[in-house]
């Protein structure tokens, strides 16, 4: 057999392994559930690359009913010194000094904080599941900036955090409770924005990957999915670069997923090592990290947005 015909082999038997991927369903009935609403199930399976080679893929999926009474979002506000230029970060020859936004906070870390207590400081907040969100600058040495300035347009709670550079991908929560994974965000419809979030890519639209899949970049992903009807959000997260545990995922790999899922659309909304996906445990009142931390000591990043979902009395 010559090599031409071998690899046609190898790329034949690799689609049709994808084929029989896509064919499953993620069974949620065996899914933990964390709360009223909303489900986890584990992802660990070996899948193959393109020149048929053995990976590994873990991580984490949350499926999110938008119909539970009560359910609200918020996302990291507006640091108090907003607007001020970032006091640890030096401007290169012709950059034009970047201007505090958010204070970076680990994401476990903002789940913990808004809990808290008004009283204590905190936003007194029944917050059961905080997720990072989006890219943001500066992100160069020594990489421990205090401060950071979210990419893309970003609101919290109604209020703009940060409007810089164009993106083609966000996720916005309005404030009549619908969720869209958009484009665009017109300037003119930010009243009617209760959150919104921007990040890398569109991946999925009516059930079909977008143009952005041919990027084959394995990474670890945070990602987030809509069923047709709306009715369920799901919060996704791949680790990876670690090679004895996760490789990461592409985008394609996320798809699979997420059609195993039930989504008909998704986004990539951030990853590397800021991943990070954590849940408070009611009954053992602590934080639970879902995610794999890259980072040698296991300890997650802080980063500029993360956003919260939590409940309010319904009655």
């Amino acid at each position: 057999m010559d090599r031409k015909n071998f690899r046609i082999i190898l790329a034949v038997i690799w689609l049709l392994g994808t084929i029989f991927v896509y064919a499953q369903v993620l069974d949620w009935g065996q899914g933990e559930v964390i709360h009223e609403g909303i489900v986890h199930l584990a992802i660990d399976r070996k899948i193959q690359d393109a020149n048929g080679s053995d990976l590994l893929l873990k991580g984490n999926i949350l499926r999110i009913d938008l119909r539970t009474p009560g359910l609200r979002f918020t996302a990291t506000g507006r640091d108090p010194d907003w607007g001020k230029p970032m006091p640890d970060h030096v401007p290169k020859t012709g950059q034009q000094p970047l201007l505090i936004r958010t204070r970076r906070l680990a994401t476990p870390a903002f789940l913990k904080e808004c809990r808290k207590p008004m009283e204590q400081g905190g936003r007194g907040l029944d917050m059961v599941v905080a997720v990072n969100s989006c890219p943001w600058v500066p992100w160069e040495w020594p990489y421990r900036h205090r401060y950071a300035e979210p990419t893309g347009v970003n609101i919290s709670d109604g209020v703009v955090v940060s409007e810089n550079t164009r993106v083609k991908a966000h996720f916005v929560v309005w404030k009549n409770g619908e969720i869209s994974l958009m484009d665009e965000i017109p300037p003119e419809k930010y009243p009617e924005i209760w959150l919104a979030a921007s990040g890398f890519a569109i991946i999925l639209r009516d059930g079909k990957p977008t143009p952005a899949c041919a990027d084959p970049a394995r990474h670890p992903r945070t990602a987030y999915g809509l069923s047709a009807d709306h009715q369920y959000l799901y919060i996704l997260t791949v680790d990876g670069r670690q090679p004895k545990w996760s490789d990461g995922a592409t985008y394609d790999n996320l798809n699979v997923i997420f059609l195993e899922a039930g989504a008909n659309e998704a986004i990539n909304l951030d990853g590397g090592g800021s991943t990070t996906l954590c849940y408070w445990d009611q009954n053992r009142k602590k934080t639970v990290v879902l995610s794999h931390a890259t980072s040698q000591n296991g300890k997650c990043r802080p980063v500029a947005m993360s956003i919260g979902i939590y409940f309010v009395d319904a009655n």
